[in-house]
């Protein structure tokens, strides 16, 4: 590990957690690199070794939650500000009392001061392992959830400020809120796909046509995502290649199918999509569990539990003194 600079321990990490999730995402991790490795490789710090003893610093695990060169206070701050906008946001589509901006801001703290215990309470654990090798894919396992929480918002769905936000609104206004958040969010999809096919005309070249044509189809048929970030080129291209061939094929001549789906089929696959869903691009799976089953008794038939017709009934024998009984 001696003569790493900040640059390839950044990437080994990156490249590491990637290949993890994703198996051989090349295309994927090129364009990752494109879009953020300059400027966060920087901050980065190496691992140091003391007298031959691996170990990783107290500002890694801060560059893996927050990402980049922020520390704790740093995530803190920008959490604080992006709740404030977020208030700020919802105050502009709906008319707000300052006592409603008080009563988000007050959940969105509370939001954010639980995502702080569940770091706090890793950080711990990171400093009994932080010298042992053999625990470093371990533990950063246990940080992507925190990632993820992260990258996809600390204020959406389940959250302190998505349960009060609901109380604070009227049906009227929540539904006027919502639909600004939608209609924003397929804007920035839009861009996003129109610079992706941008991109993809370097390697394929289309006609104007082909290129309108192709970004209304991907419109039309994948999902809006509920965030953006450093994978918006990965998140494109994987929807894309999920609309049917049927669908995509015809808009081309045959030399351009076999580029453009070459590229697509570098992003097909579950482990992209569970990486994706991961990180807060798509929304979770609802997970669809499987009716209880009813007490054996209400589900065979009554005849099943009579005694047999052959068994003869057997009479109870009387105490003396006692008659029978019937």
């Amino acid at each position: 590990m001696r003569g790493f600079d900040r640059s390839c321990w950044f990437r080994l990490h990156l490249a590491a957690a990637l290949l993890a999730a994703l198996g051989s995402g090349r295309t994927c991790w090129s364009q990752v690199l494109d879009f953020e490795v300059e400027e966060e490789a920087e901050a980065n710090e190496p691992v140091k070794h003391a007298m031959g003893v691996w170990m990783m610093t107290d500002d890694q695990f801060d560059q893996w939650v927050f990402g980049g060169p922020r520390n704790s206070r740093a995530g803190r701050n920008k959490l604080d500000s992006l709740l404030t906008l977020q208030v700020d946001d919802v105050a502009r589509v709906c008319t707000l009392s300052e006592a409603q901006k008080k009563k988000l801001l007050l959940a969105g703290h509370g939001d954010i001061k639980r995502f702080f215990d569940k770091v706090e309470e890793k950080r711990k654990k990171f400093a009994q392992v932080k010298n042992d090798q053999t625990k470093f894919n371990e533990i950063y396992q246990e940080l992507i959830p925190l990632q993820a929480a992260l990258n996809s918002g600390l204020f959406g769905d389940g959250s302190i400020y998505s349960k009060t936000i609901r109380r604070v609104l009227s049906e009227e206004e929540y539904a006027r809120y919502q639909k600004g958040i939608q209609d924003k969010n397929r804007f920035r999809y839009r861009a996003k796909i129109e610079l992706v096919v941008a991109q993809l005309d370097q390697m394929v070249g289309f006609r104007d046509e082909q290129r309108r044509k192709l970004v209304e189809l991907i419109m039309s048929e994948t999902q809006t995502p509920t965030r953006f970030g450093q994978y918006d080129y990965c998140l494109v291209m994987y929807q894309a290649g999920q609309i049917a061939e049927a669908k995509l094929k015809p808009l081309f001549e045959d030399r351009q199918w076999a580029l453009l789906n070459r590229q697509l089929n570098q992003m097909r696959g579950m482990e992209m999509e569970q990486f994706l869903r991961n990180q807060g691009f798509l929304a979770p799976l609802k997970v669809v569990h499987p009716p209880r089953r009813r007490a054996v008794a209400e589900e065979r038939p009554a005849e099943v539990f009579a005694a047999p017709a052959d068994v003869e009934k057997k009479v109870p024998v009387s105490e003396p003194g006692q008659k029978p009984k019937s």
